[in-house]
Formats: C-alpha cells, sequence, structure tokens
C-alpha cells in the first residue's frame, strides 16, 4: 500500500472567519497569473492603506517534517496548483492520501467530473476517490469553521489537525504552492518548507520558481494615494 502526503500550502496561511475590514474578500482563480503575482501587490496596499501589517503564516511550517516519518526512498513532488497531485508519476499505485489543507477540494460530484474531463484544483479529490483512492482531510487548527461550512461531495474524512506525530510512513510526497490563494510576501517560507523536506528525490513538476514581492510597489501606490487625496482636498477648497 502506498501512502501519499499532501500538503496545501495555504494550510500554513490563517484566514479569519468573519472579516469585518473586508479585506479577505479575495477572488481567486488558477486560470490567470495576474491572480498569482500582481494581485498580490494590491491586496498588500490594502492593509498598509489600514495601518495594518501584512498577515503572515501560522508558523505551524516549522519544525512540519519532524511529525512524520517516511520511506527510505520517498520521493517529494511540487508544483503550484493541487490539481498536479493527479498526474501519473504522484497518484500511481497510490492507495491513500493524507492532505492537510484549508479545503477539502471534492467541489464537484462524480458526474460532473466525468463531464468536464479535466481535473482541476476545486475537484482533484473527487477523481482521485473515483479511482479507489481514501483520502483523510487534516484542517488547520484556526479553520474549524471551515469542516461546518462545507461539504465534500465525495466521502472523505475530515479532521482539524492534532497538531501531533504520526508513526506510519508515507511513500511520496506532494506539496502544491496554490499560489493564487497564497500571497507573495511569504513566499520564501514556501520554499524553505520544500527545502527542508527530507525527501531524498524532488521532482518540480510544473517548473514553478520563486515569485517576488517588491514592497516599493506598495509604496509607490500608497504614495499616489496621499498625492490624490492632497489634490482632491486642494479642489475642494477653491
Amino acid at each position: 500500500m502506498t501512502r501519499l502526503l499532501s500538503i496545501d500550502w495555504d494550510f500554513f496561511f490563517p484566514e479569519p472567519e468573519i472579516d469585518r475590514l473586508f479585506l479577505y474578500d479575495w477572488g481567486h482563480s488558477e486560470r490567470h497569473s495576474f491572480m498569482q503575482n500582481g494581485i498580490w501587490v494590491i491586496r498588500a496596499t490594502s492593509f498598509l492603506r489600514a495601518n495594518l501589517p501584512l498577515p503572515l503564516t501560522s508558523g505551524e511550517e516549522s519544525g512540519f517534517w519532524d511529525r512524520f516519518l517516511f520511506s527510505e526512498d520517498v520521493t517529494l513532488y511540487y508544483g503550484d496548483s493541487h490539481s498536479l497531485i493527479y498526474r501519473p508519476e504522484v497518484r500511481d499505485g497510490v492507495s491513500e492520501i493524507w492532505n492537510f489543507d484549508l479545503h477539502h477540494d471534492a467541489y464537484l460530484k462524480p458526474s460532473e467530473v466525468i463531464k468536464s474531463n479535466v481535473v482541476t484544483c476545486q475537484d482533484w479529490a473527487t477523481a482521485l476517490h473515483m479511482a479507489g483512492v481514501k483520502i483523510k482531510a487534516f484542517h488547520p487548527t484556526w479553520a474549524e469553521w471551515i469542516i461546518k461550512a462545507d461539504k465534500p461531495r465525495v466521502p472523505i474524512k475530515r479532521v482539524v489537525d492534532p497538531q501531533k506525530k504520526f508513526n506510519k510512513p508515507f511513500d511520496k510526497i506532494f506539496i502544491c504552492r496554490s499560489g493564487s490563494w497564497t500571497p507573495t510576501w511569504i513566499e520564501d517560507k514556501f520554499w524553505e518548507l520544500v527545502k527542508a523536506c527530507p525527501a531524498g528525490k524532488a521532482i518540480n513538476l510544473d517548473g514553478i520558481e520563486p515569485r517576488e514581492f517588491d514592497i516599493k510597489q506598495t509604496e509607490q501606490i500608497l504614495e499616489q494615494d496621499k498625492i490624490l487625496l492632497e489634490e482632491m482636498e486642494k479642489r475642494k477648497n477653491v
């Protein structure tokens, strides 16, 4: 029995259940590169404009690997989209997946997946369940509400992460960045997690590279805001 440990980087990026500041009212899409890069400069500016610090990771990524055991020939596969877990080299032979993720990723019914004929980040769990793979979803401790918010379209066992060590080894590891859900300003920590992975072999599935975040871009936007407000005030007093 081949066991796969799946980690979505958004597992480590806390989002509030209710955002009274509307700063987390974000759209998400993997179809447009702007949603993975440029949009985060605008979102960062919104926090700074409100005199709030940029939200960071939960810190649980530190020492994360120490909680697991791995087979001697364990291989790491990584990329941006969680849909890459459906790639043959990742899923072949896998009978069980433990998925550490903010979402359950079974948002479509089997009939809908068959009709679409495409496996995406929102339905890979449905597709693998259809292939006979058992999936257990571990959700972050800060997101108990997510279990109540939506139900998967196929049977998936869902629990809040007990934050303990596990003694059953994994044979494969998959990590996705989910760049449309996770900001560029925590990018370095994602790559630190990948680098710290104890797998002897690492395979980049889609040629993913580090994204950059330039705080100067947000400062420029804020400066433009200031100039605009000053101009509006001048016109108001004329």
